[in-house]
């Protein structure tokens, strides 16, 4: 059992979001590290564009602060990266001929703005989600 889920209805304890319209948290927490990954889900019946705050409650999950958060869907993915830029040298090689051809991804709906004092800040497009990967000490 690696990880532990807490779905939006039972998990208020541990996070609330401060600022939204119909947005839902969810969460999976790492079993062994101080580590979770959120979904968080804009769910309203409303075409709004909002701006969001989730505040987590690193104390509650025995955890002392949250020290950095990642938007997993639109953050840097170096190990994607890395499947069209290490490519065999091979002679039969060129730039028309690449083995993997770098996919240029669409408007997910999420900004990430950062985490401060335990607090996830981002924009949400109506109908979206946001995966952020979030570790603490």
């Amino acid at each position: 059992n690696q990880a532990q889920f807490l779905p939006y209805w039972r998990n208020s304890e541990y996070v609330n979001v401060v600022q939204g319209k119909d947005i839902y948290v969810s969460f999976y927490r790492h079993a062994e590290k101080k580590e979770l990954l959120a979904v968080i889900s804009h769910v309203s019946k409303e075409h709004l564009d909002q701006e969001v705050v989730v505040e987590f409650k690193p104390t509650e999950l025995g955890w002392n602060k949250l020290t950095s958060a990642t938007e997993l869907l639109t953050g840097p993915d170096e190990e994607y990266e890395s499947l069209y830029t290490d490519v065999p040298d091979v002679p039969y090689y060129s730039e028309s001929s690449r083995w993997r051809i770098p996919v240029k991804l669409g408007d997910f709906g999420v900004e990430f703005k950062g985490l401060e004092n335990n607090r996830i800040k981002l924009d949400l497009k109506h109908h979206s989600v946001a995966i952020i990967k979030i570790i603490a000490e």
